[in-house]
């Protein structure tokens, strides 16, 4: 009889924490949108980054092209702060 298939616990779908702290500014600029969605997307699975910010955090090296499977995110080259940021610092990497 084969062995049952393992897999990894899904992340919780919403981050209620995170969203209350970690507002988007009101009418962002495009790195403060690049900012909150490299965060969003380390601690939050409720939705998937938009299409255009993915293009240009990968354009930037700062997120990996996309993985085969989209419930594990795609790795960074950087590291999410204790706040919940993402900072690709030569200090963090």
């Amino acid at each position: 009889m084969p062995a049952p298939e393992t897999r990894a616990a899904p992340r919780p779908k919403l981050n209620r924490e995170w969203h209350l702290a970690h507002k988007m500014p009101r009418n962002p600029t495009l790195e403060q949108r690049l900012e909150w969605h490299a965060g969003h997307a380390a601690n939050c699975a409720c939705r998937e980054l938009p299409p255009d910010l993915r293009a240009e955090l990968e354009r930037r090296g700062l997120l990996k092209a996309e993985s085969v499977d989209d419930s594990i995110p795609s790795g960074r080259a950087g590291k999410v702060d204790a706040a919940g940021y993402f900072c690709n610092s030569a200090k963090h990497l």
